[in-house]
């Protein structure tokens, strides 16, 4: 009987790496892969609505809804028969740009090779898509430049540049792409050059400007008339040939057309899963890519994936186009307020406080008010009608005054109407005794000419004929001091 012995001999170097990466193999085919997608953009330009679609889109377990906080997360599973394979963090940045501190907290050394950047623009004001893509355009560089080093980022913008070149339209087999028969390794120090304006600002990230509520392109069309084909055809181009600045991707979507996020959401996959040494099964990659070729005909449903565009094919919609962009003439031109909330009033109206506006018409009244140095007539708190000159002063009763027949039927309804002022901006006294008021118990005529509503002109012809008037109370008043007198001698002696 032959005894089998145990090989005690160590094993060999080549032995241990085929161990070595067989349970390598095993373990990463379990590992979970992490993707993110950061999305900024204005208030109101459906941020959150691209990040609702997308998760519909891969249910997931205990994804709430996304709150509005300055930084707001949540993410989606990506499975492959009841196993999660990868998961895809959602980030959205507050409108406000007061918050783009926070864009590193998304955007590390570790997760931007993996990451994708969507800029959001709503097409209820067309005429803010450059400024608003100029703006998170800028704070993305910024902030990308702040958090990652250069040599990572120059990393990236080499990945960003070969992905545009390897770019081919799944419809057209004859691309415009240069085929070479050359090996990879060669291949990888070969700089092709890209188009013409293709890529002037690379950031090391794919970027897709993603235009929401594009259902509002026919209503817009249909109530404005200086928006036609033309115009829309302009703003296309317009927005081309920024996505083409920064190789980014440019898509149109609408919640009353799915087909349109369908889209979105298998591009951005194609892009967060097209490593061809990935972890991930064939089978699930294959289902990531993507076929859907370039669409820019239908103004309402425009796709243009990043490496496919050029100045040539731009100059197609309009071959007066000349690639310049100028904002002011581009927001004079698509400026729109039929999605503006309407204002009953055209301007703003702004009140002054009294004391300014009294101030500001202080010659007006001076200049309205009727001086007169011989005589004037006021009717005091008590109806009483009073004629003062510089050294005496005359009152009598309404009542008698009622009576007196004046030529002109005007003077009286005059009278009228200063006893009406005068009554209301006066207080009320109650006579104790039927001895007459003397002109320093009622109000000056300048104060009751610039309290009422009357014209200089009229007030100078009621007074014009007060001389009559002085020359009648004048007899009233002696008769009524003699009586006084009288009555006054026979009490003393009594």
């Amino acid at each position: 009987m032959i005894n089998a012995g145990v090989s005690t001999e160590p094993l060999k170097k080549d032995d241990e790496n085929i161990w070595f990466s067989i349970l390598n193999s095993i373990s990463s085919s379990k590992a979970t892969q992490c993707k993110n997608l950061l999305i900024l953009g204005d208030d109101n330009s459906g941020k959150s609505t691209i990040i609702n679609e997308i998760v519909a889109r891969h249910p997931t377990e205990d994804t709430s809804k996304i709150p509005k906080y300055a930084l707001s997360y949540t993410y989606v599973d990506i499975t492959e028969e009841e196993d999660t394979v990868a998961h895809v963090g959602l980030y959205r940045i507050s409108g406000n740009s007061a918050y783009d501190s926070l864009i590193p907290f998304a955007l590390t050394e570790e997760t931007i090779a993996n990451s994708v950047a969507i800029i959001s623009l709503s097409w209820e004001n067309p005429s803010n898509f450059l400024k608003s893509l100029e703006q998170w355009l800028n704070i993305l560089e910024i902030e990308i430049k702040k958090s990652i080093s250069s040599e990572l980022l120059e990393e990236l913008k080499g990945k960003i540049e070969k992905n545009i070149n390897e770019y081919k339209d799944p419809n057209n087999d004859d691309t415009d792409k240069i085929e070479l028969n050359i090996d990879s390794s060669e291949l990888n120090e070969i700089n092709i050059p890209l188009p013409e304006g293709c890529l002037v600002k690379n950031l090391g990230i794919p970027i897709i400007i993603v235009c929401t509520k594009c259902d509002l392109i026919e209503e817009l069309e249909s109530k404005n008339k200086n928006f036609d084909d033309e115009k829309f055809d302009y703003i296309q181009q317009i927005l081309r040939t920024v996505c083409l600045e920064y190789g980014a991707a440019l898509i149109y979507v609408t919640t009353n057309n799915p087909n349109t996020y369908d889209i979105l959401d298998s591009y951005l996959l194609s892009i967060l899963f097209n490593e061809k040494n990935s972890t991930l099964s064939k089978s699930l990659l294959k289902g990531f890519e993507f076929n859907i070729s370039a669409q820019y005909i239908d103004k309402s449903s425009v796709f243009i994936p990043s490496g496919w565009d050029s100045k040539s094919r731009i100059s197609l919609l309009n071959s007066e186009f000349d690639g310049i962009i100028n904002r002011s003439d581009y927001e004079k031109l698509t400026y729109s307020n039929e999605f503006e909330v309407s204002s009953t009033m055209d301007t703003i109206l702004t009140t002054e406080d009294d004391q300014t506006f009294l101030l500001n018409h202080l010659e007006d009244f001076q200049e309205n008010s009727v001086e007169d140095t011989s005589t004037k007539f006021v009717i005091n708190n008590k109806g009483d009608t009073i004629t003062t000159s510089p050294t005496r002063r005359y009152s009598t009763s309404t009542k008698r005054s009622q009576s007196i027949s004046l030529n002109n039927e005007g003077k009286l309804n005059i009278l009228n109407r200063l006893k009406e002022s005068n009554s209301i901006n006066q207080p009320q006294f109650k006579r104790k005794d039927k001895l007459t008021r003397t002109i320093s118990e009622s109000t000056d005529v300048d104060a009751l000419i610039r309290n009422s509503s009357l014209k200089s002109s009229t007030m100078s012809e009621a007074l014009q004929d007060s001389g009559a008037l002085k020359n009648f109370f004048d007899s009233l008043i002696n008769k009524k001091g003699t009586s006084g007198s009288n009555s006054a001698s026979s009490l003393s002696h009594n």
